[in-house]
């Protein structure tokens, strides 16, 4: 068997007055299943946010309305609640599904933070597989001042604190972030770059697999060039993620990786020794 991760595709943004609830919905699903769990957080909902990626620079996901997500690319759900009065639930349900297909996958970045490396490592499982590969820069931890990092809370002015679930008591009136703006909120797993462009993808093309044929990928993602997304981007935590699609545009598998930076210096840190002739040999 192998070990299947699930990919949650949040639609959310800073405009976004519950979106809150989406916060703590992907928190929960982090802590609770840990690597197992690939978030993105795909912020969408209003330009003016400060993590703002564009429709033609991710895959289509068909979500319209904000908060809401979609465990490898299933039918939408609350990314809180999922279909019922806990998302955690709606995840086991999809983790328990069989992979049909087994990835790996790592990435470098240069030192500037201009360009991610990625590298995906493919095996079929059964004969006739036939997936598309993308791959997605993520963040950890993003933060920044202005009002296009904060984050809108409908839930201060709606409901106290004591009327919310203990996790969102925080945004209710009297709670820690009761207010009507959030501001010096940390975001975590945040969409920066995929290897979509202009509305296509980009990464390389798999065909068609026999099972047990191993196939490798690389492509070359660059990053936001916004001013005030980079200077978040160099305190956080990057990681690469790689899906694997099949022709029903539901994700079979993923992998996710801590992104490294590449040292072009090889081995200038190397101490080299004066050269000093003391003895010639030859073969004889």
């Amino acid at each position: 068997l192998v070990e299947r991760k699930v990919v949650v595709e949040e639609f959310t943004g800073t405009g976004c007055g519950w979106c809150p609830r989406g916060l703590i919905g992907m928190d929960n699903l982090r802590n609770t299943f840990g690597d197992r769990f690939v978030g993105i957080a795909i912020h969408q909902y209003n330009s003016s946010d400060a993590m703002y990626i564009g429709s033609s620079a991710y895959a289509k996901h068909g979500m319209t309305s904000a908060p809401s997500c979609r465990l490898n690319r299933g039918e939408v759900l609350d990314p809180y609640y999922g279909s019922g009065d806990d998302i955690r639930n709606d995840f086991a349900a999809a983790m328990a599904v069989p992979a049909l297909a087994k990835i790996n996958v790592s990435g470098t970045i240069d030192e500037e933070l201009k360009k991610v490396n990625a590298k995906a490592q493919v095996e079929a499982l059964l004969d006739g597989s036939e997936y598309t590969l993308e791959f997605v820069v993520i963040g950890d931890g993003l933060k920044g001042t202005g009002s296009a990092w904060n984050q809108a809370n409908y839930y201060s002015s709606n409901y106290s604190a004591s009327q919310l679930p203990e996790d969102l008591a925080i945004f209710g009136n009297g709670g820690k972030y009761g207010t009507s703006t959030i501001t010096g909120w940390s975001f975590n797993d945040v969409a920066l770059v995929s290897s979509y462009v202009s509305g296509s993808n980009k990464a390389p093309k798999l065909g068609v697999l026999s099972a047990g044929e191993q196939k490798e990928a690389e492509y070359t993602l660059t990053m936001p060039t916004k001013t005030s997304l980079k200077t978040a981007v160099k305190d956080a935590e990057l990681y690469i993620v790689a899906m694997l699609v099949d022709k029903q545009k539901h994700i079979v598998n993923a992998a996710k990786a801590a992104i490294t930076v590449e040292d072009p210096s090889g081995m200038e840190n190397v101490n080299v020794a004066e050269s000093e002739q003391t003895a010639h040999y030859t073969l004889d």
